[in-house]
């Protein structure tokens, strides 16, 4: 027979008191007015994508400055000597009938005509400041072209060399073509240049 234990009366098994300080030691939140534990969160860190983001800026705009750069300069040379070439010499007769007006004539005294090396060396000379055109298409299409007239004038002189003077002309129609080309293309470079066209 058992006995019911009045309402409040203490708990048949007595708490023990080892096991309430070993709960209070590793529970630390669990006891009545214990602090809440402080949770170890790890420093903020700087992102990269930052420093990333301006370090390809920079090359970006490095690359266009020097591209920039590269370009201005070959356009410079290019249409500078289109520019020297068509202006007459200074105190050929050309200059001196525009400047005394005494009517001399208009004629100029030929420049020795170039080598076939000295030509190969210019051509060369274009073709690099043709890839150095990067932001000026027309000029560079018009110098490249250009190029290619000049080399295939080179080699078609080469050939003429050993052909008789009938094979030459039968050979005319090419040197025509050519000469067509050479002009259109020499045109074609001063537009490109703002300069006036000469060729004809």
């Amino acid at each position: 027979m058992t006995t019911e234990q009045p309402h409040g009366s203490p708990s048949a098994v007595p708490a023990n008191p080892y096991q309430q300080l070993t709960n209070a030691y590793y529970s630390p939140g669990s006891a009545p007015g214990a602090p809440s534990p402080v949770m170890w969160t790890p420093p903020p860190t700087r992102s990269p994508a930052g420093p990333i983001a301006v370090g390809l800026v920079a090359i970006v705009l490095l690359g266009f400055g020097l591209t920039f750069g590269a370009n201005e300069f070959a356009k410079r040379e290019v249409c500078g000597g289109f520019a020297a070439a068509q202006a007459p010499a200074a105190g050929t007769p050309a200059v001196q009938a525009n400047t005394t007006g005494k009517g001399v004539p208009a004629t100029t005294t030929a420049a020795e005509s170039p080598t076939a090396a000295q030509m190969r060396d210019e051509v060369a000379t274009m073709k690099r400041y043709a890839t150095m055109l990067v932001l000026d298409g027309d000029l560079r299409v018009a110098v490249k072209d250009l190029t290619v007239d000049v080399d295939s004038m080179l080699r078609l002189g080469e050939e003429f060399k050993g052909l008789t003077d009938e094979e030459r002309m039968d050979n005319a129609p090419r040197v025509v073509a050519l000469a067509t080309d050479m002009t259109a293309h020499v045109n074609a470079v001063q537009r490109a240049c703002g300069l006036a066209e000469t060729a004809a």
